[in-house]
């Protein structure tokens, strides 16, 4: 469904969906606190990691090296927003 690999910057790692996909983002914006949000990305803290979310599916962990961490939190993400 999605796979795991670090950022061409090689300073955070990214989840990234392996087809096209459209989250809904209101529905994230539900059970996560944001910090920030916009039509296209919102960005959540989770146990202390800052996640990026965009709309059309990459999740940004952001100086996160766990990585049962960023599967199960990107796996809940995508269960979230896509679930209709």
């Amino acid at each position: 469904m999605f796979e795991i690999k670090k950022c061409k910057t090689k300073a955070a790692y990214k989840a990234q969906p392996l087809k096209n996909v459209n989250l809904d983002l209101n529905k994230l914006k539900e059970k996560y606190e944001t910090s920030f949000d916009s039509k296209i990305v919102i960005i959540i803290k989770l146990k202390g990691y800052e996640i990026t979310i965009h709309k059309f599916g990459e999740i940004i962990f952001k100086n996160c090296i766990d990585k049962k961490f960023m599967e199960k939190t990107a796996q809940e993400i995508y269960y979230e927003s896509l679930l209709r």
